[in-house]
């Protein structure tokens, strides 16, 4: 059991106001306390934040990118579980050293794979480096994870532009609200 005068301290800051059913979004699932003040707190691991399942898809001129975007993000995506389509998980994997779920190829329906869980609301952010310039046999699927990722509200980067800026919020914990939506 944690000690009092640490839980105090993350309540005086980040709770402003008293404690109603959004308060415990804040907090990781690793330790829990039970009925303080009521409200089932969870308290947030040594790494901080909440451990997010984040999906990783790169179209094939895309895949280097994807993989200098994990090298250089390393350190934040080694504190959330990562899955990926075959290859680019496997090159991601090669080069960071990161744990990474493997699905089929996105050709062989690692894509439809990675929206089905998105569809489960598995899936808390989706980073997909698409290669817009060349035409897929595949863009139905495509349309069909932006279309999930939309209805679900999970965030999904399509370029390393919007995927910096996810990064830099979920090291923030800006993206911590998932947990409101899909309670671990």
């Amino acid at each position: 059991m944690p000690k009092l005068d640490a839980i105090f301290e993350c309540i005086w800051r980040k709770i402003r106001k008293p404690f109603d059913k959004y308060t415990e979004y804040w907090y990781n699932k690793t330790e829990t306390l039970e009925d303080f003040e009521g409200v089932k707190l969870i308290l947030k691991n040594e790494q901080g934040g909440v451990a997010m399942n984040i999906a990783l898809i790169a179209h094939d001129a895309k895949k280097e990118l994807m993989v200098q975007f994990c090298i250089a993000y390393c350190g934040i995506l080694s504190r959330h579980t990562i899955c990926a389509t075959g290859t680019t998980g496997k090159f991601v994997a090669e080069a960071t050293g990161l744990q990474v779920q493997r699905f089929l190829s996105g050709a062989q329906g690692g894509s439809q794979q990675i929206a089905s869980r998105v569809a489960c609301n598995e899936i808390d952010m989706v980073l997909f480096f698409r290669d817009t310039l060349t035409t897929k046999t595949s863009e139905v699927n495509e349309d069909n994870l932006l279309r999930l990722c939309d209805v679900h509200n999970i965030p999904i980067a399509t370029n390393i532009a919007t995927a910096e800026v996810l990064i830099h919020g979920l090291e923030r914990g800006d993206l911590d609200w998932r947990n409101i939506v899909n309670p671990k």
